[in-house]
């Protein structure tokens, strides 16, 4: 299965057989391309998403089942500590430890093309979705 951008990532004599991912902001472009070939290399992968609306968290995890590796996907905000604790906990249950977190979740939504029209309020939220989310999803895996 190529990802919604058409593109399919493969890369020679990668193996992860054995591991486990997961892969933020999956649901559609590059994180899907890298949940499908992460897949394809072996490795298990869980999904998530802000928005599943349009079925493509399934059909991600439909083509990662294609390579006969197990997935899960769930809808999560990732700017919600409570949210990714509760996720990590999830895939943990459904597929076992992570040993491989990609954090690909983000954007820019709301922010204008010139930064002194842009409001305090839509600044923080591209804050909280590129940089606390990716703190929020590392953080408990860093457990040492």
């Amino acid at each position: 299965m190529k990802g919604s951008l058409g593109v399919k990532m493969t890369i020679p004599n990668l193996s992860l057989e054995g591991k486990i991912a997961l892969v933020t902001g999956s649901r559609r472009g590059l994180g899907q391309s890298i949940s499908l070939a992460m897949a394809e290399a072996g490795a298990d992968v869980a999904v998530c998403d802000i928005v599943e609306e349009d079925g493509d968290l399934s059909g991600v995890v439909e083509g990662i089942k294609g390579f006969g590796r197990r997935s899960m996907a769930m809808k999560v905000d990732l700017t919600k500590k409570a949210d990714v604790e509760n996720l990590i906990k999830e895939v943990e249950a459904g597929i076992g430890p992570l040993d491989i977190l990609v954090n690909n979740a983000g954007g820019r939504a709301g922010l204008s093309p010139l930064l002194h029209e842009t409001s305090e309020e839509d600044w923080q939220t591209v804050m909280d979705n590129n940089l606390k989310a990716a703190f929020f999803a590392l953080r408990p895996q860093l457990r040492v």
